[in-house]
């Protein structure tokens, strides 16, 4: 199967995911934070990188 249809398909399955009305709230979609993954960036190797609560806010916290 080429790039481009690998492409394709992964579209279709996303968007018919997506469409399929079971994502109801904002929650329902975790961030990733690209700049925490060690290696990234040069900075991320030290440990005090990932105090900046800027790039990296606490989690929010489930409302019952």
């Amino acid at each position: 199967m080429s790039t481009e249809a690998q492409v394709a398909a992964v579209d279709s399955l996303l968007a018919a995911d997506l469409g399929s009305g079971k994502y109801t709230r904002p929650r329902d979609f975790q961030p990733l934070p690209l700049l925490g993954i060690p290696g990234v960036t040069p900075e991320s190797e030290n440990p005090d990188y990932y105090d900046d609560t800027w790039q990296f806010r606490p989690g929010r916290r489930a409302k019952d």
